[in-house]
């Protein structure tokens, strides 16, 4: 899967590069600092998923995603951003973010919506029809309850 990034911070790129790079089955088509460089890699070459910043110098990513949108472009979105705000969440999902990662973050939790998103792309690739239950996997996957992870302490699942 072909990944483009659109970070302006040039430590924080190299650090999501890297991440990338260490899930197997993806690769970094590019790196944009701005939008305008997003927007024309985005015209040029196939990508798959987009690892979107929100706060960008002078700019919002999410302007990037609602064009997207508007656009008609299937392309799936993770922000990765510091934007911790109730405004962006918001804008965020409601404009179809497939994820939403706040700095800093673990690398397995990265990993996680990397995996999330291939998972759901080869899914619609291959149904012509879904069952509530497909679709529930799809929507509710790794949404259980706090209760259902909690254990006395000194207690594991197994």
């Amino acid at each position: 899967m072909r990944v483009l990034m659109v970070e302006d911070d040039p430590m924080v790129a190299k650090f999501n590069r890297m991440y990338v790079e260490r899930v197997p089955g993806f690769d970094v088509a590019g790196h944009a600092e701005n939008l305008t460089k997003a927007k024309e890699m985005l015209h040029a070459e196939a990508v798959d998923i987009v690892l979107l910043d929100v706060y960008l110098n002078k700019e919002n990513g999410l302007d990037l995603l609602e064009e997207l949108r508007r656009e008609q472009i299937p392309v799936d979105v993770i922000a990765i951003t510091s934007a911790n705000d109730t405004s962006s969440l918001q804008r965020a999902k409601r404009l179809g973010c497939t994820d939403y990662l706040i700095k800093p973050f673990h690398f397995e939790r990265f990993r996680e919506a990397l995996i999330n998103v291939k998972e759901w792309q080869k899914a619609s690739g291959t149904k012509k029809e879904w069952g509530q239950e497909d679709v529930d996997q799809l929507f509710l996957a790794n949404k259980g309850t706090q209760e259902e992870h909690e254990l006395p302490k000194g207690l594991t699942t197994e």
